[in-house]
């Protein structure tokens, strides 16, 4: 099984240049069942009562986050509140970055498409086959994954230099919906 849906994402690569994860699982009627990237997104975090505690003491604009650094993820919005994308943090300290009051703790929940925070780019690589990349020369190297169910994974690895990223870990995941 595991196979043949590897020969899928190799075949989906040729065909539009982009690779197919695991699907994600979406969200299943209301409340908070999941991970918070399952059920935030598309979620308004001014009136939604699940997310309001995260957007207490904030101000309100058009480039608004929500960090919540403790729990290890960010949530992005759109100018009227709705979470347009969940980020995943590894813990920013173990993975060496300078540490700050800012720094992200490492998520704790399940993360996307069977990933971990101690897989490495070339781990993944083998897993998923080849991503769309950007970055290096200085900026984090993203891979870029679409799955099946609409879902894009941009999954940033702490390297700067393509010297550096075959064993580098994710230091975030961010999803979003298509």
């Amino acid at each position: 099984m595991r196979v043949a849906a590897l020969l899928a994402a190799a075949w989906l690569v040729m065909i539009t240049g982009l690779s197919a994860c695991t699907a994600l699982s979406t969200r299943t009627g209301s409340g908070t069942d999941g991970e918070i990237w399952q059920w935030a997104l598309g979620r308004n975090v001014w009136s939604d009562s699940d997310l309001q505690q995260y957007g207490q003491g904030l101000g309100r604009s058009s480039d608004t986050s929500v960090n919540v650094q403790q729990e290890g993820f960010q949530l992005t919005l759109d100018a009227s509140g709705t979470v347009i994308a969940v980020t995943l943090y590894n813990d920013e300290n173990a993975i060496g970055l300078p540490s700050s009051d800012a720094s992200f703790s490492a998520y704790q929940g399940t993360l996307p498409a069977d990933l971990t925070w101690t897989d490495t780019a070339s781990s993944i690589g083998a897993t998923y086959g080849a991503a769309n990349q950007s970055g290096g020369f200085g900026t984090e190297i993203i891979f870029t994954y679409t799955t099946s169910d609409n879902y894009r994974l941009e999954l940033a690895f702490a390297a700067r230099h393509e010297r550096d990223l075959p064993n580098a870990p994710i230091h975030t995941i961010r999803v979003s919906q298509l």
